[in-house]
């Protein structure tokens, strides 16, 4: 595997992360709102729990196998921003970390570190480039 994939991976299990946090809040608003709406409109007891039993088995199942999956995916490029960032290219690093890690976009990128998009977008290139040629288990040894 390529550096590059890996932080690709990395930057879709953010949004994974993100996509699957949304999606408890608005099941727990449901939870809440039809619980009490069936309730009032039927005026008659039907199971309050079982859009609490969906969500529990959901949480259970997709939920946790998604997040397990993609934290390991952020925690190899985690791995991979501190060795470089230790190996002396904080620069670099920052930029990995804000595109792949925390999932945000090119301009945020450019503007927080002070240099134009083409500029970051080379610098994440190198950075993977430099990451391939040493070589994963170098890079990852450098920031332990």
């Amino acid at each position: 595997m390529r550096a590059r994939d890996v932080f690709n991976e990395a930057r879709e299990a953010k949004a994974r992360i993100d996509d699957l946090q949304e999606r408890l809040v608005l099941m727990h608003e449901r939870i809440g709102m039809q619980g009490r709406a069936l309730e009032s409109c039927f005026g008659q007891s039907l199971d309050p729990m079982r859009k609490v039993d969906d969500l529990l088995d959901w949480e259970m199942e997709e939920y946790d196998s998604i997040m397990a999956a993609s934290r390991a995916a952020l925690g190899e490029a985690t791995e991979l921003v501190w060795g470089l960032a230790r190996m002396g290219y904080q620069d670099a690093a920052d930029a990995l970390r804000m595109y792949y890690i925390d999932g945000m976009d090119l301009s945020f990128v450019s503007n927080k570190q002070g240099y134009r998009q083409e500029v970051v977008q080379m610098m994440l290139d190198t950075a993977l480039s430099f990451i391939d040629e040493q070589g994963m288990a170098k890079v990852k040894e450098a920031g332990r």
